[in-house]
């Protein structure tokens, strides 16, 4: 099992594949669909998709979990976890405890990112930076990482162990 980063999106539109491919690739960066895992129509609302980098090696596979305004919905539940777990957390500074909580709270979507290889390298590392990017740029997305914690661009905010 891979690793796990998340982005909490407060946008109400989850974007196509196309639309994040054509922006990656507006950033220089060239992912495909790895269309031997799920068939996805790049066009179309997606629910899974695997990626595939320029190194032609599959780097992760994304999910999004939208609210549906269910009581129970795997969304809600990532956020209640998060909103909980940051409540045990001390010697993080309340400015940044409220900017986490009140994103979280916005949330309309969740993209969970597992990284399916033990080693990326360089190109890997950066078809999922790349990939996050476009939600935190295009979808109000804050970057949440297991092990590390919530980002604001490039910089912790909220460390989690």
């Amino acid at each position: 099992m891979g690793d796990y980063l998340r982005v909490f999106c407060t946008k109400e539109d989850v974007p196509t594949i196309n639309e994040i491919f054509k922006w990656t690739k507006l950033q220089g960066y060239n992912l495909r669909v790895d269309k031997s895992y799920v068939e996805v129509d790049p066009a179309k609302p997606w629910e899974e998709v695997a990626v595939i980098g320029e190194d032609g090696n599959r780097v992760f596979i994304a999910e999004v979990n939208r609210d549906g305004n269910e009581e129970e919905s795997l969304m809600r539940e990532e956020v209640n976890e998060f909103m909980e777990l940051i409540k045990e957390l001390e010697d993080v500074p309340a400015e940044n405890l409220a900017k986490v909580r009140k994103h979280l709270n916005h949330t309309k979507y969740v993209v969970a990112v597992q990284i399916t290889g033990d080693d990326l390298g360089e190109e890997g590392d950066n078809a999922v930076s790349i990939f996050l990017q476009y939600f935190v740029v295009n979808c109000g997305g804050m970057v949440q990482e297991d092990g590390e914690g919530f980002y604001e661009g490039n910089k912790i905010i909220v460390e989690m162990e």
